[in-house]
């Protein structure tokens, strides 16, 4: 349920209740318009899931929208480049961001968030930073987002929580945790990230605009375009391409 409820929450949608009775059918997971999640089983196997499957109650159209993970074009699950090496793991899309993030981007090495939505021809702003808060203030957050964005936490550091640079994540895969409460102010796009003042390979995790860096309500499930969140690259195991439906 908690890591539905921080996916759903990223893409703008808010679950109020859950049902996992349904973990292995072919239009979950998806949430119906009184916010119910329904939970995907753990051990799913692949083919339980349908692409073409419009989600229903019953047999009955009742305005459930899927939540689903696309490819641009090779479909092939490909490894995820080091951190010395990787370009920014984007998830761009039209839309103005919310008061939770809906476009994550794990920048490259020693970059700055304001090179890494430049990148990919997005920008960056305090207030989209700020967004981040919810999603990286607890170890279990921040994994859970590091793991849609291809990266792998493996120690937590609570030390630097109102550092401009952070939330974050080493070579040697430390991540920083964000404080629960810090302030718009104490972010800063343009902090390359380093250890002591050393380039060490740090990526940030950063928040990224396009154009107007408003934030901007979420239109509700029965007017909502798909909230998509495209890449050039191919996914990998951990979906980077998570997209809710219409």
């Amino acid at each position: 349920e908690d890591a539905l409820a921080l996916l759903m929450s990223t893409l703008g949608a808010n679950c109020t209740s859950y049902n996992s009775g349904f973990g292995t059918a072919t239009d979950v997971p998806n949430i119906n318009l009184d916010g119910t999640c329904y939970v995907s089983d753990t051990d799913r196997a692949a083919q339980t899931y349908d692409c073409d499957r419009v989600p229903d109650s019953g047999g009955v159209l009742s305005g459930k929208r899927r939540v689903c993970c696309c490819v641009v074009g090779d479909t092939t699950i490909a490894p995820t480049a080091s951190p010395t090496t990787a370009a920014p793991t984007s998830v761009p899309t039209p839309q103005p961001t919310t008061a939770s993030c809906r476009n994550p981007v794990l920048g490259a090495g020693n970059a700055s968030c304001t090179e890494a939505c430049a990148s990919i021809g997005m920008e960056c702003n305090q207030t989209s930073l700020a967004a981040l808060t919810p999603l990286t203030d607890t170890e279990d957050a921040l994994a859970l987002l590091m793991s849609t964005l291809g990266a792998n936490c493996t120690s937590y550091n609570s030390g630097f929580g109102t550092a401009t640079d952070v939330p974050n994540i080493n070579l040697d895969g430390t991540c920083y945790v964000s404080d629960t409460d810090r302030a718009a102010q104490t972010y800063d796009c343009d902090r390359v990230p380093d250890s002591g003042g050393v380039l060490s390979g740090k990526r940030r995790v950063c928040c990224c605009v396009v154009g107007d860096t408003t934030i901007a309500p979420t239109a509700s499930p029965t007017t909502a375009a798909p909230t998509s969140v495209p890449t050039p690259q191919p996914t990998t195991a951990s979906c980077r391409n998570p997209v809710l439906g219409a």
